[in-house]
C-alpha cells in the first residue's frame, strides 16, 4: 500500500491517493456514536409451524413454515411478538407464558386458510377466460407473492371486470414473455395497452385527404398504340 495503492498516480483520475487524502481530512467529520441497546431475538419455525421460546411453543398460522426460516421475537408489556425478519410485519401474538413445557396457540393458526385461497384461484381464473396463459400467471403469482396472492388476485379480478378479455389476454402474454408475476404490472400493461389501442383506431379514423382519393386515368394500351401506329386494336 505504501508503494503502490497510496503512493502511486491512479491511472483513472491521475492523482497521487494519499496526496488527495490530506486535502480531504480538513473536510471530514467524526461519525457519531451509535448505541444498539436493542437486542434481536430470532428464532426458527418449527415444521408444526410453532416456534420456540423460553421452553414454550408458540403457535404461528399454518403454512407459516419454510425451511431456514427464522423470525424476530419481540417481548413486550408481557406478551410474545413474533414477527417478518424482512419487513417487521407481525406473524403472531400471544400472552407470555411463564410457565415451562407448554404450548401456546391460537385456535385460528390451526385453520387452513390454503383452501380460501384455492377457492379464490378458481373464480379469478374464469373471470380470465380459463386459459392456460391465466393459469401459469396466477400460479407465477401464488409462488413469487405468497404473502399477498389474496390482494393480488382481488386485484385481477375487479381489473379483469374492467378490462376487455382480449385486452386482458394482451397483458398476461405480456407478463408471461417477461417473467412478470404482478397484479400491479398486468394492471399498469393492460391500461398502456388501452392507450395504444386507443391512439391507433383515432389515426385510422382521420378521414383520408382528398388528393389521396384522386386516381389515375386507366386507357386500354394495345388501343392506343394501334391509333398512334394506324392501324387495328
Amino acid at each position: 500500500m505504501e508503494r503502490t495503492g497510496n503512493h502511486a498516480t491512479h491511472g483513472t483520475t491521475k492523482k497521487v491517493p494519499a496526496q488527495v487524502f490530506l486535502k480531504e481530512q480538513q473536510y471530514l467529520k467524526p461519525v457519531t456514536t451509535i448505541n444498539i441497546t436493542e437486542e434481536i431475538i430470532t428464532r426458527a419455525v418449527r415444521k408444526d409451524n410453532t416456534v420456540l421460546y423460553k421452553s414454550n411453543r408458540y403457535s404461528v398460522p399454518m403454512g407459516t413454515y419454510q425451511p431456514e426460516k427464522q423470525l424476530k421475537i419481540i417481548e413486550q408489556n408481557d406478551r410474545v411478538i413474533l414477527q417478518d425478519i424482512k419487513d417487521d410485519q407481525t406473524i403472531a401474538e400471544h400472552p407470555l407464558c411463564k410457565e415451562r413445557g407448554r404450548l401456546i396457540q391460537n385456535n385460528n393458526h390451526c385453520r387452513d386458510h390454503r383452501a380460501k385461497i384455492e377457492e379464490l384461484y378458481e373464480q379469478t381464473l374464469e373471470l380470465l377466460g380459463n386459459n392456460e396463459q391465466a393459469a401459469t400467471f396466477l400460479t407465477g403469482i401464488r409462488q413469487d407473492k405468497p404473502r399477498y396472492v389474496r390482494d393480488q388476485y382481488q386485484l385481477l379480478q375487479k381489473l379483469s371486470k374492467q378490462t376487455s378479455a382480449e385486452l386482458m389476454e394482451r397483458a398476461i402474454i405480456y407478463c408471461l414473455e417477461r417473467s412478470i408475476y404482478s397484479a400491479v404490472d398486468c394492471r399498469d400493461v393492460a391500461l398502456w395497452l388501452s392507450e395504444q389501442t386507443a391512439e391507433e383506431e383515432e389515426a385510422s379514423s382521420l378521414e383520408t385527404p382528398e388528393w389521396l382519393k384522386i386516381r389515375a386515368e386507366k386507357r386500354d394500351v394495345g388501343t392506343a398504340y394501334a391509333h398512334l401506329t394506324g392501324g387495328e386494336a
